[in-house]
């Protein structure tokens, strides 16, 4: 048996990435665009934890932001989701 760690050193709130999406496409942190690793969205609500890897979280944040948007979440429903990522 073995451990893995990771250190997921970045974290945002969905509404700062969300933006104003009715003006234009999310506003993805510098840092993430191009990152490889692991990523959580923390819901501070419910407790409840999604946990992903992508090749460019960037990429993988930048679609799922549309999808936010389209599934009505209000900025403060958004305001509770944490999205933390790093290696």
């Amino acid at each position: 048996m073995g451990t893995i760690t990771y250190t997921l050193n970045n974290l945002d709130r969905l509404t700062d990435i969300a933006g104003t999406l009715a003006a234009g496409p999310a506003q993805i942190p510098a840092g993430m665009a191009g990152f490889a690793g692991m990523y959580i969205i923390y819901n501070r609500n419910t407790n409840n934890r999604y946990i992903g890897t992508s090749g460019d979280i960037g990429v993988r944040f930048t679609g799922r932001m549309g999808v936010v948007c389209e599934l009505g979440l209000s900025r403060a429903e958004m305001a509770n989701l944490d999205a933390y990522w790093g290696l």
